[in-house]
């Protein structure tokens, strides 16, 4: 029996093995002001900025405001057959229904995508929470508390994001390229905003890594081993 092709399919399937982690995480179990909070796990440092306090265990809002944190291990830039997920419960507490909050993917102290409720708009994935922001996405409407993930994925050309929350999920929206996210904002754009909030944030990645030099070496000695032998 030529043991060649299983040796080959084994190193392969080795080299390729997903590769899953929990970026970052935070559930605000310490009630107070967010500012300056170093719960949770995975991230640089504490939250920045922003008039967010922690009541309860959920990051409520008080004015138009914005707080951020970076990610511990730098940068996500998300790869071939990569799987980014980020999940948080939404918190729509507020009798005024155009005042929103939401959370900004990060990228090198800027921000491309926002997912929640946008100021006197819809709900989903737009590119800022404004009142001029564009839609990318939207779910049919926009209860009071819901949970909302997001998986990212990369084919090579094109990245996709698809939404879902506790009643919907939402056709992929696609951009050329890919994203990279180093950090997660938590934003509300209306000064009276008081009471929309987040829980339970959690970033997540399942990551398919390139074949390994090691197992590349391996490979070609292998190679050269049976191409001597015929």
């Amino acid at each position: 029996m030529n043991k060649l092709p299983l040796t080959l399919t084994a190193l392969l399937s080795l080299s390729a093995i997903s590769q899953a982690a929990t970026v970052a995480s935070d559930n605000f179990a310490s009630d107070g002001a967010l500012a300056g909070q170093t719960g949770g796990t995975g991230w640089s440092g504490a939250w920045t900025g922003g008039n967010f306090t922690v009541t309860s265990g959920q990051a409520l809002a008080g004015g138009a405001t914005t707080a951020t944190r970076l990610f511990n291990g730098g940068a996500i830039t998300v790869g071939t057959n990569d799987t980014l997920t980020i999940s948080f419960d939404l918190i729509l507490a507020e009798t005024f229904s155009g005042r929103g909050v939401g959370i900004q993917l990060l990228d090198s102290g800027g921000f491309d995508y926002y997912i929640g409720k946008r100021q006197n708009g819809s709900y989903g994935l737009h590119d800022n929470g404004g009142t001029g922001g564009a839609d990318f996405a939207s779910f049919a409407s926009a209860p009071i508390n819901q949970t909302i993930t997001t998986v990212i994925t990369y084919d090579g050309a094109n990245t996709s994001f698809v939404l879902s929350d506790n009643n919907e999920t939402l056709t992929a929206y696609s951009v050329a390229g890919q994203v990279t996210v180093d950090g997660i904002g938590i934003q509300t754009l209306h000064t009276g905003t008081n009471g929309n909030g987040i829980d339970n944030l959690s970033v997540d990645l399942v990551a398919v890594p390139e074949p390994s030099a090691s197992v590349l070496i391996g490979l070609g000695g292998i190679v050269l081993i049976m191409s001597r032998r015929k």
